[in-house]
């Protein structure tokens, strides 16, 4: 039997300094389609720029872009970073106005287009790719949207943004299949979109693999827990080893000002406090060591399971003895993310106030900050997607 799906399109628009981003949303957006168009009817299309719109003339490049592109998209997706773009006769830049111009749709009708931002919370790969104008600008309209009641999310890596618009773009298509029609069932006016033909066959039931796949999600929130309870238990320990080295620190007794010692006073207080620098570089060595090899399983299995949950989440929606545990199990590790980040910028504090007398604990000091740091950003990211996942479980 023949069916009938809608067609969304979505409109990205960015600077180049997000090109991964830009690229992996294409990839999003196939999965989406693989995995939900059949069950939902809908079916996300994308419109680049680099793509849709053909060569010519008139005001600038822009302009051209302008007229090129469809202007009844239903989706724009803004994507931001260090830069705000090339300016144009009429915005700030190209980007800037390719917002405004989907923004005066929006104020028109609200109904006729979704905006979603997203702004990257990273420093640049090199300071060559910095410039402190374009930066600000990025600024400046990440504030405008705020104060014009915009809703943006912020993410730190490439994984970070897969996760988020993954989870966002399955909640819209699944959102659209529930309140996307009327009573009748037919598509309100408001709504731009095309029906098209595409296939003799129709899907009325949940496919069997997507128990298998709850399962599979369950499993890999079971393995992304153990990673956090293993970093719990690094943090206390290292946070007990400095507590210790500063409590050993603390007893040489050191004056307020260190130049009223003598010669042979310093070279005997750094003599005593070599050893216990050492044994601090060490502990912080160890904690590095322990880290390095739990940062990509969380990323792991944070990633495989926010993948799994984005198709299995009709089964979810479904059965609410299922919703109801797994809203728990997520809420717990939720808790437990947020205590080890909490442990972590405690940590990090710790860390970046221990003296850096020897060159080795210099060097342990600021590859432990680093990694530290770098367990914060991930564990911000897994909380914004397990939020994002527990968002769609009513």
């Amino acid at each position: 039997m023949a069916r009938s799906e809608t067609i969304l399109s979505i409109f990205v628009a960015s600077p180049r300094d997000v090109s991964e981003e830009r690229d992996r949303l294409e990839s999003i957006i196939e999965e989406v389609n693989s995995t939900h168009a059949r069950q939902t009817g809908i079916r996300l299309e994308l419109l680049k720029w680099e793509r849709d719109a053909s060569p010519g003339f008139a005001e600038d490049a822009q302009a051209v872009i302008n007229a090129e592109i469809p202007q009844d998209y239903d989706i724009f997706v803004g994507i931001f970073w260090h830069r705000i773009g090339t300016p144009t006769k009429r915005a700030k830049s190209g980007t800037i106005e390719e917002f405004y111009l989907a923004k005066a749709r929006h104020d028109q009708d609200a109904n006729s287009i979704r905006l979603m931002l997203y702004f990257k919370d990273a420093p640049p790969l090199t300071m060559n790719d910095f410039d402190p104008d374009q930066y600000k600008g990025v600024v400046d309209f990440r504030s405008q949207v705020s104060k014009a009641g915009g809703y943006y999310k912020v993410f730190v890596t490439p994984d970070d943004f897969t996760n988020a618009v993954r989870i966002d773009l399955t909640k819209l298509v699944l959102g659209w299949q529930n309140d996307g029609r009327d009573a009748d069932g037919e598509q309100p006016d408001s709504v731009e979109a095309q029906h098209i033909n595409c296939g003799d066959e129709s899907v009325d039931e949940l496919d069997d693999g997507i128990l298998e796949l709850g399962e599979m999600f369950e499993e890999e929130l079971v393995a992304l827990n153990a990673v956090v309870n293993r970093i719990g238990e690094a943090i206390v320990d290292v946070g007990k080893n400095m507590e210790e080295r500063t409590k050993e620190l603390t007893s040489l007794q050191v004056p307020d000002d260190p130049k009223a010692l003598s010669i042979q006073e310093k070279q005997k207080l750094r003599a005593r406090a070599k050893p216990l620098l050492k044994h601090a570089a060490v502990d912080m060595d160890k904690f590095v060591n322990r880290m390095k090899p739990e940062l990509p399983l969380f990323r792991q299995h944070l990633d495989r399971a926010i993948n799994v949950f984005t198709k299995a989440v009709p089964i979810y929606i479904e059965m609410d003895d299922e919703r109801t545990e797994l809203k728990g199990a997520i809420g717990t590790m939720l808790e437990s993310i947020e205590g080890a980040i909490e442990s972590m910028e405690g940590l990090h504090g710790t860390v970046h106030g221990f003296p850096r007398l020897t060159t080795p604990l210099a060097r342990s000091r600021r590859e432990t900050e680093k990694v530290v740091q770098e367990i914060i950003d991930i564990m911000r990211g897994g909380k914004a997607s397990l939020e994002g996942v527990l968002s769609m479980l009513p």
